[in-house]
């Protein structure tokens, strides 16, 4: 088992068997929150002696709602999900589970081959071959023509034609869950039976040709495609590969759609397009896809589910950035209790919602309440998911905000290394969210007047963002503003100037006139003006950035006391003049 010195393949077959059973039971093989709290040692026993459930008993025993969100994801009924679970595939993942290493699978192509099995309703190894199973299987195997005669010499008996109708429609959508169980199973299998042991689905184009094969064969059938692609779509998205996931995350809700009445599948593909529109910075259109989400999972689950948190939460974030703050505060709010109240106050989606509601509190000026939730999040983030979780690692970056606010430099430097650490582990050097630390770390930099590190901070980033998402987001403005405060410090208004003009063409189109980024922008543009001694120019931007700032900590109101320094500036230079 784990723990001890001789790792070998078997190890990696225990690693791939606790995946397969969360990705099929929507739980982990063991209540990881409920032992770490117990203490690494009790960590340490439950791995060497407590025996996982069947994964389908794992799905039976998750509540109602749990239990229901899991199958609706699956695109089944909770019933359903625990039948098509129990049995063999019970028994190829305990397998892999096992104490005792040797009574294990001995390489991935076993475990591979069993799967394979499986899919072609022959016996598979992890089970006993006695008489009644191998039978079983063979009627499986051979069930369109046995199904059919059944049910023909059935209905004709008994039933009539009102009944057969509803036969042939239940055997049609037990076919097409076969279908796409088996979908999902062979793209499984085939990264279990790569050449090259660290090959991921993300790589050598796995799940672009995955996708395409999709389409060609599911094409009259939209409810494969839908939940198939949407699953693609969203592996892509998280990586943060825009451009790969907008048109398969499309398809997919075009897929979705087809079905007769929204399902938990639609409102995730509603939810994740939403989300990439967010990130790419279409906010008008991620606010449709995102309204609707909310809309579908609140008929779904009227009492309340982390589904319908999780709309609440994503909603909310658009809200954020397009500064309707009332709004998404009471979407933040209603969020945070529903999930306390669901899933308990010791919960990683709970610690994402109080890092959210403290970064909106920021943003509008209650910083003493941010700072309180935002610290609780990171210390919900370090007991729950632990130091290396791309979750903790983004609080700390939350939290140096803080610290850069109270001019407290070399306490932020060190969090936002520890982040960017952190991040650039789980996510790569290359993901775009690492670029929103460096810009932090960019500011703290320059606030100890190491400008030309800031400096290299910013065009690392800038590098990443143009790649990543384009030249018209909003991170790459907000970079050229930081990076342009660099140039003033270092006396290069010309400079300055070209890239805070830059910055504001890129803001105006996602984000209102009266917007504080705009106005930010706006107040250091008139900086570089007066700089350049052209004072005439400077005043009507640094008036038309008062109005869009308020005398409030945080971002709001950063540029709000020096603005005011400098229309005295201008008031001083047309006095001169005169």
């Amino acid at each position: 088992g784990f723990g001890q010195g001789d790792v070998d393949t078997r190890s990696d077959i225990y690693s791939l068997g606790a995946l397969l059973y969360e990705l099929l039971a929507d739980a982990p093989p063991l209540d990881v929150g409920a032992l770490l709290s117990a203490g690494y040692g009790e960590v340490q026993r439950a791995i060497h002696q407590l025996e996982p459930p069947a994964p389908s008993d794992r799905v039976a025993r998750l509540d109602p709602g749990r239990r229901r969100a899991a199958a609706a994801k699956r695109g089944t009924a909770p019933g359903k999900l625990i039948g098509e679970l129990r049995g063999d595939l019970d028994r190829v993942i305990l397998k892999c589970l096992e104490k005792d290493r040797a009574r294990r699978y001995e390489t991935t192509e076993d475990l591979a081959r069993d799967i394979v099995r499986h899919l072609r309703n022959e016996p598979v190894l992890a089970r006993p071959a006695t008489p009644g199973y191998r039978a079983a299987k063979f009627l499986r195997r051979n069930g369109r023509g046995v199904a059919l005669a059944a049910a023909a010499l059935v209905v004709a008996a008994s039933f009539g034609a009102y009944h057969a109708g509803r036969l042939a429609a239940e055997r049609d959508r037990a076919q097409l869950e076969a279908k796409k169980a088996a979908k999902v199973s062979e793209l499984l299998t085939e990264i279990l039976t790569a050449a090259d042991p660290f090959r991921t689905p993300t790589e050598k184009g796995m799940l672009e040709s995955s996708a395409e094969r999709v389409r060609r064969e599911f094409a009259g059938e939209p409810a494969v495609r839908a939940e198939i692609l949407n699953a693609i779509g969203r592996v892509q998205l998280r990586r943060g590969e825009h451009e790969k996931a907008l048109p398969i995350l499309t398809e997919a809700l075009a897929a979705g759609r087809a079905g007769k009445r929204p399902d938990g599948r639609l409102a995730q593909t509603l939810s994740d397009l939403g989300i990439l529109r967010r990130e790419r910075g279409d906010h008008a259109g991620a606010r449709p896809l995102l309204e609707e989400a909310l809309q579908v999972r609140r008929t779904l689950w009227p009492e309340g589910h982390n589904e319908v948190a999780i709309s609440l939460v994503e909603l909310a974030r658009l809200m954020r950035t397009l500064e309707e703050s009332d709004r998404a505060e009471v979407l933040l709010r209603e969020a945070l209790e529903m999930r306390r109240r669901v899933l308990g106050p010791r919960h990683r989606e709970v610690a994402v919602s109080l890092n959210d509601l403290g970064m909106l509190l920021w943003q509008i000026g209650d910083g003493a309440e941010a700072e309180r939730l935002t610290v609780e999040s990171l210390e919900l983030n370090r007991a729950v998911l632990g130091a290396e979780h791309p979750n903790f690692g983004q609080s700390l970056a939350n939290v140096a905000l803080f610290k850069v606010q109270r001019r407290e430099f070399v306490e932020a430097e060190t969090l936002l290394r520890e982040a960017l650490q952190v991040l650039a582990k789980a996510m790569g050097e290359k993901h775009w969210r690492l670029a929103t630390v460096r810009l932090q770390l960019a500011e703290a930099l320059r606030g100890r007047d190491r400008v030309q590190d800031a400096m290299a901070e910013t065009e690392r980033a800038l590098s990443v963002v143009e790649t990543t998402l384009g030249k018209e987001h909003t991170l790459r403005a907000a970079l050229l503003v930081e990076r342009a405060r660099g140039h003033l410090a270092l006396r290069e208004a010309t400079a300055a100037e070209v890239l805070l003009r830059e910055a504001l063409r890129v803001q105006r189109r996602s984000y209102p006139e009266q917007s504080w980024r705009v106005a930010t922008t706006k107040s250091v543009l008139g900086a570089a003006l007066i700089a350049l001694g052209r004072e005439g120019e400077a005043e009507p931007l640094l008036r038309e950035a008062m109005s869009g700032m308020k005398d409030v900590s945080g971002p709001l109101g950063r540029e709000f006391k020096a603005t005011h320094e400098r229309l005295a500036m201008v008031e001083r230079a047309r006095n001169y003049g005169r």
